[in-house]
This record gives C-alpha cells, sequence and structure tokens, in this order.
C-alpha cells in the first residue's frame, strides 16, 4: 500500500517485439520515486518475472522466476492449465556491480555474470527510468 502502480501492457511495448504469452511491466513508485519495477513475459512454453528493487535509481536486487508449462506424455503437448515452478534466482548489486547470487536452480543456460549485466542494462533502459 501506499504506491502508485503504473502498468504498461503487451510485451512489444516494452521489450520492442510480442511473446507468446503477451507480457506487462508495472513500475512502483513512493511519492514520484521508481522503488519498483515488475516485469512479467509469457513466452511459448514458460513464463518468466523479473522483479527489480532500486534505490534512488540504482539497482540493488533482482528476484528473477521461470515456471513452465509441463510436457503431457498422453496429449503429446504441453499442459497449457498448469505452470511448474522450475527456478528462481537472486541477484545483488552494489554501485551498478553484481555482488552475490544465489540460484535455486543450478542448471543455467547463461553465466551469472551475464545475467546481472543483462539485468543492470534492462533496469536502466525500462521506459519508467
Amino acid at each position: 500500500t501506499g504506491y502508485n502502480v503504473v502498468t504498461i501492457e503487451g510485451s512489444e511495448n516494452f521489450l520492442g517485439h510480442a511473446t507468446d504469452g503477451g507480457g506487462n511491466l508495472r513500475g512502483y513508485f513512493k511519492n514520484d520515486t521508481l522503488v519498483k519495477i515488475v516485469e512479467w513475459v509469457g513466452l511459448s512454453n514458460r513464463t518468466v518475472q523479473n522483479e527489480y528493487y532500486l534505490d534512488k535509481y540504482d539497482l540493488f536486487f533482482v528476484y528473477s522466476t521461470e515456471q513452465q508449462y509441463p510436457y503431457n506424455d498422453s496429449l503429446q503437448a504441453l499442459d497449457y492449465g498448469k505452470l511448474v515452478p522450475t527456478s528462481s534466482s537472486r541477484y545483488y548489486f552494489k554501485n551498478n556491480k553484481l555482488i552475490d547470487t544465489i540460484l535455486s536452480n543450478k542448471k543455467l543456460t547463461q553465466s551469472i555474470t551475464s545475467d546481472g549485466a543483462g539485468f543492470l542494462q534492462r533496469a536502466m533502459n525500462m521506459p519508467f527510468c
């Protein structure tokens, strides 16, 4: 409570392209200061949500979660009726540098450093910043 929330609907409006499951971006403002951004993106086989926390427009923490649609063997297709949590990651920043990470799933497709750099770049290029 006490936050002014601004929502941007449609992934094309903040990613520059559409995604299969759409997306939205929410900026949380305390008075006139941006303190949190929530980015939700729906893909064909999963959803990704990134929560960016800011102090005076400097990124200090990102909480990233991913959920996948499970494969149904009997239907030979993804079950779009349910989502299964597959990972959550915490990234800590100080002075625009990644200083620590906590990962729930060690099966990564990118290095931790490139994830951190990507979060920094995205946070600074969000429409609210």
